[in-house]
């Protein structure tokens, strides 16, 4: 598990679950959330499902995380 700046990286699956950091004005927080690849736009997830697009700034995504949480 590892995070992965979002200036260097992106994901590439489309409808796979991310762990997310996310600032909001001077607040940062974790979020679940999904990438879209061909708008390469985040959306919160929303009990499961895609929700939101999330128009704050995301900074980075967890890599390999289910790896971790068997």
């Amino acid at each position: 598990m590892n995070w992965i700046d979002t200036r260097h990286r992106l994901p590439q699956e489309d409808n796979t679950a991310y762990v997310v950091s996310v600032t909001r004005d001077n607040y940062t927080f974790k979020a679940i959330a999904y990438f879209s690849p061909g708008t390469q736009e985040w959306y919160y997830s929303d009990k499961g499902a895609r929700g939101d697009l999330i128009t704050d700034r995301v900074n980075a995504w967890i890599e390999n995380l289910a790896i971790y949480t068997r």
